[in-house]
């Protein structure tokens, strides 16, 4: 979150309803603010939405969420119930010379591993104090060539649909960084009290009935507020036809850069407009299980950029009916997977037809699951492309921040957040919220 508020008055406008904008409502009507958001579509919620069909769910975008204390407290206030994983289903497979592997390390690159984390210690080069130290340098200096394309370089592709050449590790990983003669097995004490500290033990969930539910609790609270007002189809073109003494701004940075510049903001425009954005096409898939000599199992697949040359193009599969009940209706009769392509490296794939696009989900699973019944068992694909989806947390997202904590955000009231002033993930923004509510109390 970048600003404060102005506690001397319990109000505020809030421009843009996706999933921070809500969070920021809902906090602030509990704590007994005025609330009026202003959202320029006709629907609440962002990216995050969950389809019902015949078959069952479909996502849109995030699936699942780790849960930590104040995400389940969270959850718990909303009386939005959530599922963890499977017990037998908690297996996790990375793509390797084209196929997927619990440990996708052989033994001596194990050892290689763990002898660079032990003796590798932060110079000027790898260490906080380092400029523009990528995730790609960091990790082949501390974890090694190995391990950075097997276990980093598909585990960034699933997080952030990017190259960990393209992330910046104090923008990114801030909690990677370390001071010089440090090694990653000397962090400092206070790191490991934090974590020590933080509750319950954190795992992946899912709300029951999908995504969608926690978007609807959080608006059945707000519309039941006599102090909130939403409104939607309003489209903001000028900060300066808001005027109150706390404004949070939840848009994106390249819907907020072309706003500073109708403003005449123009150093603010600037640095927004440099903000990278990751596409990401998002493909539910049901299959039938005949497709299958065994039910599939696990959490899912991730594939290293390295995997290209053996034809994988699919960052990832995600095994939903596996993981979660209440994915499909039948979990006898069908099983629903989701595949995520594109990413920085291959826009292009945005523009494939839906014959294309079929074509390589049965490839991908065919392969993924040793099948060649896929083609004749895939009942029903559910698409969704975003064509901006995910900020690249590079140098110019940390441009950004800086810049606009130096000007818009300096004076009290003038608040931006959402997945790209620090925070990427739902677990982020919800423990942001959650230890913010608590000063304000």
């Amino acid at each position: 979150m970048l600003g404060t508020l102005n506690t001397n008055h319990k109000e505020a406008l809030i421009l843009g309803g996706g999933f921070s904008g809500l969070l920021s409502a809902w906090h602030l009507a509990r704590l007994g603010w005025k609330v009026d958001l202003v959202e320029g579509n006709d629907r609440l919620g962002g990216l995050i939405s969950t389809e019902s069909n015949a078959l069952g769910l479909a996502e849109a975008a995030a699936h699942s969420f780790l849960v930590t204390e104040p995400v389940q407290t969270f959850c718990d206030d909303l009386k939005v119930p959530l599922v963890p994983i499977r017990k037998n289903s908690r297996a996790r497979f990375i793509v390797r010379n084209g196929k997927p592997k619990r440990l996708p390390l052989r033994w001596f690159e194990l050892l290689d591993l763990v002898g660079s984390a032990l003796t590798k210690k932060a110079d000027a080069s790898h260490s906080e104090e380092a400029e523009n130290l990528t995730v790609q340098k960091w990790a082949e200096y501390y974890l090694g060539k190995p391990a950075l394309e097997y276990l980093l370089n598909p585990m960034i592709r699933g997080i952030y649909a990017a190259r960990p050449s393209e992330l910046e590790v104090k923008t990114a990983f801030p909690g990677m960084s370390l001071s010089i003669g440090e090694s990653l097995f000397t962090l400092p004490r206070k790191r490991r009290l934090k974590k020590a500290s933080s509750g319950r033990r954190s795992e992946m969930m899912a709300p029951a009935m999908g995504m969608q539910s926690l978007i609807d609790a959080m608006i059945r609270d707000l519309r039941a507020n006599p102090s909130v007002t939403l409104r939607t189809q309003m489209k903001v073109s000028s900060l300066e036809d808001f005027s109150g003494p706390n404004l949070i701004v939840t848009l994106p940075a390249y819907s907020l850069s072309r706003i500073f510049a109708v403003d005449s903001q123009l150093e603010e425009a600037s640095a927004c407009a440099q903000v990278n954005y990751a596409p990401l096409m998002s493909v539910t898939a049901f299959v039938r299980t005949s497709a299958f000599d065994q039910s599939p199992q696990g959490v899912g697949t991730l594939v290293p950029e390295f995997e290209e040359s053996n034809g994988w193009k699919a960052l990832g599969v995600l095994y939903n009916s596996s993981s979660f009940p209440n994915r499909v209706r039948d979990e006898s009769e069908t099983a629903s997977f989701t595949l995520m392509f594109g990413g920085t490296q291959h826009p292009e794939y945005f523009s494939w037809d839906e014959e294309e696009l079929r074509g390589e989900v049965i490839k991908t699973l065919e392969r993924l699951f040793d099948s060649n019944r896929v083609s004749e068992n895939l009942v029903e694909m559910k698409a969704h492309r975003w064509g901006q989806a995910i900020p690249v947390h590079d140098r110019e997202l940390r441009v950004a921040r800086e810049t606009l904590a130096r000007t818009f955000c300096s004076k009290p009231g003038r608040v931006v957040f959402g997945n790209w002033t620090g925070e990427v993930s739902l677990r982020g923004m919800v423990e942001t919220w959650d230890q913010l509510s608590s000063q304000l109390r």
